[in-house]
């Protein structure tokens, strides 16, 4: 009895060992992230031009690297008597969106029927025909656009001076009407940003679908109200950006900064972008509050420069975990984790990569990518190697890049990660390099 059960042991003591043996090894691998200030694509300053300006929208592209967003406007003033738009002005619409594309830079649109304050109301049937003829044009270029400011409504599309804006009354208003019939003619992919956060909350009310609905504020840190943006001052104002921060799911958020005020120092400026979610600031038009900016440091480095490379996402990979070896024929997985310290959300649709390389052979393999909370994300593939690779490769004599990227027109764009590391030309991130 005694000898069977220490042959019993040894036999289990055998099986184990053969088990770890023939047991996959993993190695982990962890990064970095780097305080190098940079911009990606939908995300940074933009540049604002008519659409009938694009010759001017192409030589600032040309000679500015650091340009990835335009704000496109339409003046509709002499459209508002028409029922339907001239062809005219579709067509320039057209044309600007494709001078866009040939610019590689990302659209933000915005409307209205009056851009020097002189501003009547049109029929309202004619802004909801006009409205769907837009829609149309933009819809064409959805990859292109990154956004649609609400606009139409007041002058400079503000969304006040305007009969059609209301905010006390027991019937669903037109501007709700209108922000509903934004939504369903444009294309699913584009988000849209409403003025203030009271006209979200409108929206909320009457069952609109609000998971596109941003904020675009053009009176920014300009007072205690953000120039009317907020009601009543400090209350009002940490009410509605602690509702932006809880209720926007999109990463379509901005605005402009028209004053130095109390509100603009650099250290609430991070705080509130933060909380609502902002991706894009106008950095070509007032620049009293970018020169405060300039001259204020935060986190060791100009407020400027920390603000400019947290609008939008910021994602940077914290960990990956590869097999220590590629068998041939075996499957085997590749995981990790990204980080992201933007003040915004990752992009829905962003897309991420991963090459193997040796000296004679590379795969490159699609990876499943989600990202569920604002500031992580996950990404794995399961795969067998290729069979140009080796019987038995060690990994660590292979290069394993990584990348991210956003879909174009035409390509994949890809985005910087805020690592520390070597990258290619093409935004390939070298996994566990040290040069």
């Amino acid at each position: 009895m005694k000898k069977r059960m220490i042959l019993f042991v040894l036999l289990l003591i055998i099986l184990i060992l053969c088990l770890y043996q023939g047991r996959d090894k993993y190695r982990t691998w962890t990064g970095e992230e780097t305080s190098e200030a940079f911009t990606n694509p939908r995300t940074g300053w933009y540049c604002q031009y008519d659409i009938h300006d694009t010759e001017a929208m192409r030589r600032e592209a040309e000679k500015n690297n650091a340009l990835k967003i335009v704000l496109l406007t339409m003046d509709l003033k002499k459209e508002a008597d028409k029922e339907q738009l001239s062809a005219e002005i579709l067509d320039a619409l057209e044309q600007a969106l494709l001078a866009a594309e040939e610019a590689e830079v990302s659209v933000i649109f915005r409307a209205a029927y009056d851009w020097k304050g002189e501003y009547e109301d049109p029929p309202r049937s004619h802004i909801l025909s006009h409205t769907g003829e837009i829609c149309g044009v933009l819809n064409r270029h959805a990859q292109q656009i990154m956004g649609v400011q609400a606009g139409f409504l007041g002058p400079w599309g503000e969304w006040h001076a305007t009969d059609y804006v209301e905010y006390d009354t027991k019937e669903k208003p037109f501007q709700i009407e209108f922000l509903e019939h934004l939504l369903e003619n444009l294309d699913v992919r584009i988000p849209v940003g409403a003025r203030k956060p009271q006209f979200i909350r409108q929206a909320l009310k009457y069952d609109l679908k609000t998971d596109r609905l941003g904020i675009y504020n053009d009176g920014l840190f300009g007072s205690d109200t953000d120039l009317g943006t907020y009601k009543d001052g400090e209350k009002d104002r940490r009410e509605g950006l602690e509702f932006l921060e809880k209720t926007v799911s999109t990463s379509f958020n901005g605005g402009e900064m028209p004053y130095v005020s109390e509100v603009s120092d650099v250290n609430n400026a991070v705080k509130e972008l933060s909380m609502m979610h902002a991706s894009y600031l106008n950095g070509y038009a007032d620049q009293a509050v970018i020169s405060q900016w300039k001259e204020q440091t935060f986190e060791d480095m100009s407020g400027y420069d920390y603000i400019t490379s947290h609008l939008g996402y910021r994602i940077w990979v914290e960990k990956v975990r590869f097999p220590q070896k590629l068998k041939k024929g075996k499957e085997v997985t590749v995981e990790g984790t990204v980080k992201n310290s933007g003040f915004s959300y990752i992009p829905s649709d962003m897309e991420a990569f991963l090459k193997i390389q040796s000296e004679d052979s590379q795969q490159i393999l699609p990876l499943s990518f989600s990202a569920d909370a604002k500031d992580k994300g996950e990404f794995y593939v399961d795969f067998v190697p290729d069979g140009r690779f080796g019987k038995d490769e060690k990994t660590e004599e292979l290069d394993i890049y990584i990348m991210f990227g956003l879909p174009g027109t035409e390509k994949i764009e890809p985005v910087r990660l805020a690592n520390e590391g070597y990258f290619t030309e093409g935004g390939w991130f070298l996994i566990g390099d040290d040069r």
